[in-house]
C-alpha cells in the first residue's frame, strides 16, 4: 500500500513539474512560489485529516521568541500567530513536525544555503530542549539495535542515548530539489564537497543530529540513519552508518519518515505492510563518538568515498527469525519472569529439565537483538514479539512487522498436512515448557500472557 500510495503521489509531482516548465517564468520569486505551492499540495496529500494538523509557511520560533530564517514549509500542530499582513506564520519549535527547504534547482550553493536555514531550527529545538527536557522511552531500545549490547553507563553511551531521545522528537529537516544532480554518484560527490568546504571545520564540530533527515535532488535522495525509522549497525571501531543514498522513490522516503513521526506523537499504527527501505541504502558517511581527553565528547566522521555499485547491493531479501524450540523456550521464560541471572538457581533447574543450553540459547537471542546482557542479568529488550510456526519452524517477528510475515507466509503457501502436525507438535511443547516455567518460579499465571503461537507476546 506504502508504496503504491507513494507511486501515485511522484506520478503526480512529476506531472505537475513538468506544466510549472511550460509556464516560461523566469522571475524567481515566483518560480519559488509555484515550486513551494506545488510541494505543499503533495506534503498535504500525506497528512491524515484527522490528525488536525497545518501546513504553513513563515518562521520556527525559539523559547526566547528569536526567529528561525524563513521556512518554505511547516508541518504544525497546535496554533501559531500569523504575521500581520502576510500569509506567513510564527510557530513554537515545540509544536513543528518537520520543515521543509523548496529548491527548484539543487546544487553547492543551494545545499549550503539549505543547511544555514534548517540549522536554524536545529538551534531552536536545542534551546527548547535544554529549557524543557524530553524523557524518551525509545532510545535504548534504538542504542540496543544499533551496537547489539546494553548501555555501559560511560560519556559516549549516553551521548548515543541522548541521540536517539533527540531524533525522536526533533522536527524533521527535509531539502526537497526538483533538479539538479543528475545521478546518485553525482549527488554524493557534491555532498562530500560541501562537507569538507563548510562544515569539516565547524567548531564545535557538527553534530551527528544536526545534518538534515531527508535530501532529495530529482531521483536520488540521501537519508539520515537516526532509528526513526532508518537505522545501521555500529562496526567495531565504534562507527555507525549516518547517511546513506538511495535512488528510491523520495516521497516514500519523505512518508515513511513523517508517519514514523506520526506513529510516535499520536499513536498510530504505522504501516509496515512493507519493509521499510526495501532498497538497500549505499552509506556515504560514518559517524564515531569518543573520548579524546576523559569526560570529553569527540565526533569523526568518515565518507565511504567508493562509488554506488559497490555500497548497494539490490532488494533486502526479508526473512523472519527462525528460533529453535530451545531458544524459543529460554526467550519466553525471560518475558515471563523479567531480568534473570544467568546463573538464577530457577532458571538452571528449569533449563536442565527442558534441555536449554542457557548460554548458547542466550548468544542467539543476542545476536537477534532481542535480549541484552546488563549488569550481569539477561534482560528482553524486544518483547513486542509475534510467533507462528510454518512446517513445524518457530517463524518470529517484531510486533509491526506482522504484514510482513503475512507476506512471506502466502508465498511458502498453506502447509502440508506433515508439516501441520509438526507445528502443532511444537507448539505443545512451547505450552508445556511455559507450565513447567510457571510451577518452577512460581510466578502466578497471566491468562492474558500465556501466548503461545498467533498471539502477540507483551
Amino acid at each position: 500500500m506504502l508504496a503504491n500510495f507513494a507511486a501515485i503521489l511522484r506520478a503526480i509531482q512529476e506531472f505537475e513539474h513538468k506544466e510549472l516548465l511550460k509556464q516560461n517564468i523566469s522571475h524567481a520569486p515566483t518560480i519559488g512560489s509555484m515550486y513551494e505551492g506545488l510541494s505543499r499540495t503533495i506534503l498535504e496529500a500525506m497528512v491524515p485529516k484527522g490528525l488536525k494538523l497545518q501546513i504553513v509557511e513563515g518562521f520556527v520560533e525559539f523559547p526566547d521568541k528569536r526567529l528561525s530564517k524563513q521556512i518554505d514549509c511547516m508541518l504544525v500542530k497546535g496554533e501559531g500567530n500569523q504575521i500581520p499582513y502576510t500569509t506567513s506564520f510564527k510557530w513554537q519549535v515545540k509544536d513543528v513536525l518537520a520543515v521543509f527547504e523548496i529548491k527548484k534547482v539543487l546544487f553547492g550553493r543551494e545545499l549550503y544555503d539549505s543547511h544555514l536555514t534548517l540549522e536554524s531550527v536545529y538551534s531552536a529545538f536545542n534551546q527548547y530542549l535544554a529549557m524543557d527536557g524530553v524523557i524518551d522511552e525509545v532510545r535504548g531500545l534504538r542504542f540496543v539495535e544499533m551496537t547489539g549490547r546494553s548501555p555501559s553507563g560511560s560519556l559516549v553511551d549516553n551521548s548515543l542515548l541522548d541521540y536517539f531521545g533527540y531524533e525522536n522528537h526533533a522536527p524533521i529537516r527535509v531539502v526537497f530539489g526538483y533538479e539538479g544532480y543528475n545521478s546518485e554518484e553525482g549527488l554524493r560527490r557534491a555532498y562530500v564537497k560541501h562537507f569538507e568546504k563548510n562544515l569539516l571545520h565547524k567548531r564545535p564540530p557538527i553534530s551527528p543530529s544536526e545534518f538534515p533527515h531527508l535530501i532529495v535532488c530529482g531521483s536520488s535522495s540521501l537519508i539520515r540513519f537516526n532509528g526513526h525509522p532508518y537505522l545501521g549497525e555500529m562496526d567495531g571501531n565504534g562507527y555507525w552508518p549516518l547517511i546513506g543514498s538511495t535512488t528510491e522513490n523520495p516521497l516514500r522516503q519523505l512518508i515513511e519518515l513523517i508517519w514514523y513521526r506520526f506513529a510516535s506523537d499520536f499513536d498510530l499504527p504505522f504501516p509496515f505492510d512493507e519493509e521499510i527501505g526495501r532498497k538497500k541504502k549505499s552509506v556515504l558517511l560514518a559517524a564515531r563518538l569518543f573520548e579524546p581527553v576523559p569526560e570529553e565528547l569527540g565526533v569523526e566522521y568518515a565518507f565511504q568515498v567508493y562509488g554506488v555499485e559497490q555500497a548497494t547491493q539490490g532488494e533486502i531479501d526479508w526473512k523472519p527469525k527462525v528460533f529453535s524450540l530451545a531458544e524459543w523456550k529460554l526467550l519466553r521464560a525471560l518475558q515471563l519472569s523479567g531480568p534473570t541471572d544467568s546463573v538464577d538457581t530457577c532458571l538452571a533447574t528449569w533449563a536442565n529439565r527442558q534441555n536449554v543450553d542457557v548460554i548458547a540459547c542466550a548468544e542467539k537471542l543476542q545476536d537477534a537483538k532481542i535480549i541484552v546482557e546488563h549488569k550481569g542479568k539477561l534482560v528482553v529488550y524486544r518483547d513486542r514479539l509475534f510467533t507462528t510456526f510454518h512446517e513445524g519452524e518457530i517463524l518470529t517477528v517484531f510486533d509491526y512487522e506482522k504484514a510482513r510475515l503475512n507476506e512471506y507466509l502466502k508465498k511458502l503457501g498453506p502447509e502440508t498436512k506433515r508439516g501441520r502436525r509438526k507445528s502443532e507438535k511444537v507448539a505443545g511443547k512451547l505450552h508445556r515448557a511455559v507450565a513447567d516455567w510457571y510451577r518452577e518460579t512460581g510466578i502466578e499465571r497471566d491468562p492474558a500472557n500465556h501466548g503461545i503461537g498467533r498471539v502477540r507476546l507483551t
